[in-house]
């Protein structure tokens, strides 16, 4: 599995949305019920700010060839060791060679 070396800029927003299922009753109340062992993964909202063109594309290259299928080892900047993978990213061209990525990284519980 590959790794993922490339640090965000400071200010990452981690997202938590714990994976349940909930019945509801006709009478206003409800039952929730969690599904599996990891129901809390972590999701990332990075940036990769002022980057150069070749940065740029090393990055996106990375993303494009896991293809938002295949996981990838990463230390978030809580210093916790991860498989993520990334689903969604965008990059915007401030100036010439001056390069801002943002990047969705969402917690998966693969085996290795």
């Amino acid at each position: 599995m590959e790794t993922f070396n490339y640090i965000p800029n400071t200010g990452a927003q981690v997202d938590y949305q714990p994976r349940v299922t909930v019945l509801r009753f006709g009478d206003g109340y409800e039952q929730r019920l969690s599904h599996g062992l990891n129901i809390n993964p972590e999701a990332w909202l990075l940036e990769f700010r002022g980057l150069s063109t070749a940065q740029a594309d090393a990055i996106n290259a990375f993303f494009c060839r896991h293809q938002s299928v295949d996981a990838f080892r990463w230390k978030s900047p809580s210093n916790t060791d991860s498989q993520v993978v990334c689903r969604q990213w965008s990059m915007h061209h401030e100036q010439p060679d001056f390069i801002t990525i943002q990047a969705r990284f969402e917690q998966v519980f693969d085996l290795d």
